[in-house]
């Protein structure tokens, strides 16, 4: 019996080892698989042998019967994992806002020759000619092209802004579409993970596959896990479920008349507002609804409050045709601002710029400098800012949040790295120590097999010994 107990120790390390070679191959073959965790082969006595006897001090007992491989486990810390989706969520919030800034500071395109302040000041040079030379007809022109240009700067910053926050809004949808295909695929690896764990089984490959997942979900969304008995993650956003089990509850998008039907993200199932702390979803939805939506206000404060101050005195001057009461002017922010027909038109509308304070003085320049000097009174900011200054303040506002908010970048991304760092120290796959392995298991399945050959001399031994 002896004999045959030890080919059976023989077979059973030789099936041990085999395993464990096994998953070492799987380790290396997968050294580059994103997301693919380090497996090992846990390996473990075999339940040893009591020896009967009428006396247990006879002869040792509890022979050891072998090994055997107990489970393949993956090597993970949850702790880490949670840290690094974490400051993941973070830095996905963080990078949309940059590239947000980024995006109105190439809009904004300061300083330029082609900026609003280029075009603020080449309208108050137009106006101190126009007050030195109110007869001439080229310079009353370049007091005209030069207004008309100033509000197609107006015009185009306004357009460009809300084209970038409708493009905002298409982000905003795909974002929500991306994370509803994420859950749909939790939940269904969360069936198969299931059934594995109920057979007894560690289904690692399957674990990996549902962490990347949650890893990329966590990029966009803040989220929450809370693992139960059977293996499946349940996933939570803001208090409500996303994924329970092999369910997912899906989010939707409806447009918002307020917001001139921009869309808010709700939950389909109860129509609840998604609250979101960070992720790459809030940092689009704050970039759409409160980063360009200032900076669109902003203009129209600038554009409205321009119109009405400017008009106001132009109104009170005469042209050379004693004209009077024109609007310089039209419209009501900076999305439709424009001279007005009565300057525009090509027959009198030169003659109609107001630029004298009374009746027949074709040579009076007087309201062309009250004209200029609106450009430099404070208008805004509780009459405390002049145009040129407000806008400035918008410009150096911009780049101390695009400086913020990359500095938030470049923060949260060598946190991220350092954490991954850890994350791989534990869970990567090295190539040297799986080399290693290699050697330490084939050597083991080496001397296995020399077991078996030895025991089986022996008992050819003395099978022979007893035959002569």
């Amino acid at each position: 019996m002896s004999g045959m107990m030890g080919l059976n120790i023989g077979v059973r390390a030789l099936k041990a080892q085999q395993r464990a070679l096994n998953v070492t191959g799987h380790n290396i073959a997968n050294a580059n698989t994103e997301g693919y965790s380090r497996q090992r082969a846990e390996l473990t006595a075999t339940t040893p042998y009591a020896i009967p006897s009428l006396h247990d001090r006879v002869q040792a007992g509890q022979v050891g019967t072998g090994v055997k491989v107990k489970q393949i486990i993956r090597l993970r810390n949850l702790f880490i994992d949670g840290r690094f989706r974490e400051e993941t969520s973070n830095l996905g919030k963080w990078e949309q806002l940059s590239d947000a800034l980024h995006e109105i500071e190439l809009i904004f395109g300061e300083p330029s020759d082609l900026g609003l302040r280029s075009a603020l000041d080449n309208f108050w040079s137009s106006l101190q000619e126009l007050h030195n030379n109110p007869e001439s007809g080229a310079v009353r022109a370049a007091v005209r092209q030069s207004a008309a240009a100033l509000a197609d700067v107006f015009t185009a910053l306004r357009g460009q802004l809300q084209d970038f926050q409708w493009a905002l809004d298409g982000y905003v949808k795909n974002k929500v579409e991306e994370i509803n295909s994420y859950a749909r695929r939790i939940a269904d690896l969360n069936k198969q993970i299931s059934l594995v764990v109920g057979k007894g089984d560690n289904p690692n490959d399957l674990m990996d596959e549902r962490d990347l997942l949650i890893d990329k979900l966590a990029s966009l969304v803040d989220i929450e896990l809370n693992y139960d008995s059977t293996g499946k993650v349940n996933i939570t956003i803001g208090g409500f479920s996303l994924v329970a089990g092999n369910q997912n509850l899906e989010l939707t998008y409806i447009e918002n008349h307020s917001k001139n039907g921009m869309v808010d993200v709700k939950w389909k199932s109860t129509g609840s507002s998604l609250l979101l702390k960070s992720g790459e979803l809030k940092g689009i939805l704050e970039a759409r609804d409160e980063i360009v939506a200032d900076f669109i206000s902003e203009l129209d404060t600038m554009a409205s409050t321009f119109i009405v101050e400017f008009n106001e005195v132009h109104q009170n001057g005469y042209g050379l045709d004693n004209s009077t009461g024109i609007k310089f002017f039209e419209g009501t922010d900076a999305s439709n601002i424009r001279v007005s027909d009565d300057i525009m038109d090509e027959i009198n509308g030169l003659n109609r710029i107001a630029a004298a304070l009374s009746m027949d003085s074709p040579g009076d320049g007087s309201n062309a400098l009250k004209l200029s000097e609106v450009m430099q009174t404070g208008l805004l900011n509780g009459e405390k800012t002049t145009m040129a200054d407000y806008w400035g303040g918008i410009i150096t506002r911009l780049g101390v949040d695009s400086q913020r908010a990359l500095h938030m970048v470049e923060n949260q991304k060598a946190l991220t790295e350092q954490l991954d760092q850890q994350r791989q120290s534990i869970s990567g796959v090295s190539l040297d120590e799986e080399m290693a392995n290699l050697i330490r298991y084939q050597h083991a399945y080496n001397a296995a097999a020399k077991l078996i050959q030895t025991q089986s001399e022996m008992l050819d031994t003395l099978v022979n010994g007893i035959l002569r």
